[in-house]
């Protein structure tokens, strides 16, 4: 917008009244003006994330005894595993001798039965089998390796191991497949020996910006995009976490999902619209507003005159934004902010 030199602008801030010469309001009449509008907005928020293991499935098997580990049927990281299927075999002297007690009660003609079945549910509350103490107590023999079986059905996902010395192995990170660990090594009683995650139900995480953390609810409904997949799916906001990231200025919440056929992976980039609560209010374009940081401006048409109004404003939806203080339905203002403040008058 050119001005001439007789264009006299009170240019000493421009958050001062700005007047729009009349020399010059065929000019700046052609400026297109808008009138705010009051209507309820469906509030949407937008957000990234990714598919991670649903830990409520999270399970872990634990040595009920201690020995040396004789045989390893696991041999690799995420492994899928079945409900009793066998995971190693252990020789523990510990159990061989109850054991070998059992024997003793069944060699001896005196024995009380109660003595027994006191000493067969012994072995059982240890750990054995039924078939097991049934084995032992038909061959009258010690069992010298104890199998341990998986009471759960998932993907072996973390193990631990613990050598003679009593140090923890760690799993090698350059490796993330290798197990820690290894035939040989001993494991002591209660020790953890595996975690194993069920696959079938998974959750998707989404990161939610602090600017839209006021709107986000519990069971508010969600669109999901799956990356790879070109399928969406509508969930609803099942947890938010109640705190936000260290280091970040997000909040955590999580959509749960049903992943029988397995066609959800763990790490798939997601991304959600979540629809937020309505909102009843006062709206205006966002190009109609000039934001200053701690003000915010919109250009006031009084008549053939603009004005600086400085407003409050609330949320944004779109390309709209909610004004709570400032402006009525009534007020005419200037469609595009940027144009005045660009223009040669509000720069002199």
């Amino acid at each position: 917008m050119k001005m001439n030199d007789t264009t006299k602008v009170n240019s000493a801030s421009f958050l001062d009244t700005l007047a729009v010469p009349y020399d010059n309001q065929k000019i700046l009449s052609s400026l297109p003006t808008i009138h705010s509008v009051k209507k309820v907005m469906q509030e949407k928020i937008t957000a990234d994330g990714t598919i991670d293991y649903d830990t409520r499935q999270e399970r872990n098997i634990s040595s009920r005894y201690s020995g040396r580990i004789e045989k390893l049927y696991v041999k690799y990281m995420y492994q899928p595993m079945s409900r009793g299927e066998a995971i190693m075999e252990i020789y523990s002297p510990e159990m061989v001798t109850e054991q070998q007690n059992l024997i003793f009660l069944l060699n001896d003609s005196s024995a009380d039965q109660q003595l027994i079945s006191a000493s067969k549910r012994k072995l059982q509350l240890l750990g054995m089998s039924e078939k097991e103490i049934t084995e032992v107590t038909r061959t009258k023999k010690p069992l010298t390796s104890l199998a341990i079986y998986s009471p759960y059905e998932g993907h072996i996902h973390e193990a631990t191991a613990t050598s003679a010395e009593g140090n923890e192995f760690e799993m090698n990170a350059s490796n993330m497949s290798e197990l820690a660990l290894k035939e040989g090594m001993y494991v002591e009683k209660g020790q953890t020996l595996f975690n194993i995650l069920d696959p079938h139900m998974v959750w998707a995480v989404l990161k939610i910006y602090s600017d839209d953390a006021a709107q986000l609810k519990l069971h508010q409904r969600v669109e999901l995009t799956v990356e790879g997949t070109g399928k969406k799916l509508y969930k609803h906001i099942d947890f938010i976490e109640p705190f936000f990231q260290p280091n970040s200025k997000t909040l955590s919440a999580r959509v749960y999902l049903d992943n029988e056929n397995h066609a959800l992976k763990v790490g798939m980039y997601v991304q959600a619209t979540i629809e937020a609560d309505s909102v009843s209010g006062i709206w205006i374009p966002k190009q109609s507003l000039l934001d200053l940081g701690n003000r915010k401006i919109v250009f006031l048409k009084n008549k053939n005159v603009f004005h600086t109004q400085e407003i409050k404003t609330g949320i944004a939806s779109g390309d709209f934004i909610q004004v709570i203080e400032g402006l009525s339905e009534q007020d005419e203002i200037a469609s595009n902010a940027q144009y005045i403040q660009d223009s040669e008058s509000f720069i002199r």
